[in-house]
């Protein structure tokens, strides 16, 4: 069955962890419900920023802003970054060519706030999406989305030690099966992993 709400996402993770199930995202009052409100948004856009999830990259043709009269500024133009950006994948010019970082020299662009700096004109990018409906998440996300929602609620809980260190490494094989999962669809510089995987459940 494919699933298709964010009831069904907070009701995995809640049964999983041997707790009632919800009737609403929106409305259900009770704590379980409470709490699946209170985590669901951070989880999902942090998970979704940890990699190049192929179902999350989309491309982009950035808007051009005036980049000011400032006798320091360092690049020649400035870009608006596009709505609901969470992390740059690449960079191309006017050529479809992909801008790369070579040590010891200026960079090719440079992401300030909302704003992404660079020489090149007619600025194209790919970048994820934070993404809200689930219809279009991947099989492979949702698992690993429903792990991390585990995670989460068992510290607010104060479930047991032994289940969070469980779900953890649950979580971890999970990835790794994603991992590979994209390999077969793209390039393995595409799903590369941050070192910051497991400290975004510090919240």
């Amino acid at each position: 069955m494919k699933i298709s709400s964010k009831v069904e996402i907070c009701n995995l993770a809640l049964a999983r962890i041997e707790q009632n199930s919800i009737s609403s995202f929106e409305k259900d009052t009770s704590v379980q419900g409470q709490f699946c409100r209170m985590v669901y948004e951070q989880s999902k856009s942090a998970l979704l920023a940890q990699y190049n999830w192929t179902f999350a990259i989309y491309p982009a043709k950035l808007n051009q802003i005036d980049n000011g009269d400032d006798e320091f500024k360092e690049y020649s133009y400035k870009y608006f970054l596009p709505e609901g950006f969470l992390r740059l994948v690449s960079v191309y010019n006017n050529n479809q060519e992909e801008l790369i970082n070579i040590t010891n020299r200026k960079k090719p662009y440079v992401l300030e706030g909302k704003y992404l700096f660079t020489d090149v004109d007619n600025c194209k990018i790919k970048y994820i999406k934070d993404i809200d409906t689930v219809t279009d998440f991947s099989p492979m996300f949702i698992d690993c989305f429903v792990l991390d929602l585990c995670v989460r609620l068992t510290r607010i809980f104060n479930s047991s030690t032994t289940l969070q260190q469980q779900l953890l490494m649950e979580f971890s094989q999970a990835i790794e099966k994603a991992k590979v999962s994209d390999c077969q669809q793209t390039t393995l510089s595409q799903i590369s992993s941050y070192p910051i995987m497991f400290s975004t459940w510090d919240f």
